[in-house]
């Protein structure tokens, strides 16, 4: 299943709705070096749709991190299958 792109009134919603923060650690986007995404809280791939109610202005921060966290994670997993 494949998200449908997030258009720019929708996106515009989400930053007036987030007050230009990133919705889960509250940095400021006029601060950032880097613009901040609009993302699905409820992934696609979980029946998330693509409306303001299921999307959050995120920083590149947060998402690294919880990308990291993740892969940590899973290669923890990893290595206890085989202990």
């Amino acid at each position: 299943m494949t998200a449908k792109p997030v258009s720019s009134q929708l996106r515009r919603i989400v930053t007036e709705r987030a007050r230009g923060c990133c919705e889960y650690c509250q940095s400021q986007e006029i601060y950032s070096t880097q613009s901040f995404s609009v993302e699905h809280i409820t992934p696609v791939s979980k029946n998330g749709e693509t409306t303001a109610d299921n999307l959050a202005l995120a920083c590149q921060g947060w998402l690294v991190s919880l990308i990291f966290r993740h892969l940590y994670f899973e290669i923890l997993k990893c290595f206890r299958c085989k202990a």
